[in-house]
């Protein structure tokens, strides 16, 4: 079945693209020279939200998922976001990403330019092989994503756009500072599977469905059963426990 695509139009949206003369300007300016905003906005629960540039964009974008589940692919890999990752996609680069069909995502996103703006994305340690990131403290980020938003609907005199500049390099700051190891992501995964096991554990005399498990883990059911890993694991616990 043929299903929508959606690049933008969402309830409740936002969407601000600056004025080509304001960014023109911004980057003559010391300071925005190095790191500036070209758009900015965010979409809450975007379903059949798709994006494909053959040819990537002359920005870098920065893609955080707030809720909800999407994917990108970059290049010839494609990524799974879920809530707390978040993307970073070259200029110039083909890609495309959409919110999945079940979950749709909630996302936070900026598109961004300056003669530093290739210094900021290495300084998130991301690549074009490995450009996804994991965030461990997502309110301090989406705060700084307020306040960068603020400013580019505060106006466009010289000072605003100095608050613009340093606000999104605090964000993309934040971005760093709280990003976790995946190594920690996967011990909270696991932890998460731990939890599906003991309620199967807690409710051996009842049908255990796998909303059931998805729920007590804290994942939705479409996200719990695409992975083979969690399923596998689960199956060998379960037969053990039954």
């Amino acid at each position: 079945m043929h299903r929508p695509r959606i690049r933008e139009g969402f309830p409740g949206q936002r969407l601000v693209v600056l004025p080509p003369q304001i960014i023109s300007h911004a980057l003559r300016l010391p300071v925005c020279d190095l790191l500036f905003p070209t758009h900015i906005g965010g979409f809450n629960q975007a379903k059949y939200h798709f994006v494909e540039r053959r040819h990537g964009t002359a920005q870098h974008i920065l893609i955080i998922c707030l809720a909800g589940e999407g994917s990108c692919r970059l290049g010839a890999k494609t990524w799974r976001l879920e809530k707390g990752n978040g993307i970073v996609l070259p200029p110039e680069t083909y890609h495309r990403y959409q919110a999945d069909q079940e979950q749709p995502w909630t996302i936070l996103w900026v598109h961004f330019v300056g003669s530093a703006a290739s210094a900021f994305s290495a300084a998130l340690s991301v690549t074009l092989t490995e450009p996804r990131f994991w965030i461990g403290d997502l309110a301090l980020v989406i705060d700084a994503f307020e306040e960068t938003y603020r400013y580019v609907l505060s106006g466009y005199t010289d000072r605003d756009l100095l608050g613009l500049s340093t606000s999104l390099s605090h964000l993309l700051g934040l971005c760093r500072i709280h990003q976790k190891l995946p190594g920690l992501r996967r011990r909270m995964a696991e932890d998460r599977i731990l939890r599906s096991i003991r309620y199967m554990r807690e409710n051996l005399s009842r049908p255990i469905t796998l909303k059931d498990c998805a729920h007590s883990a804290g994942w939705s059911e479409a996200h719990f059963s695409r992975s083979d890993e969690h399923t596998s694991e689960l199956q060998s616990h379960h037969d053990l426990v039954c």
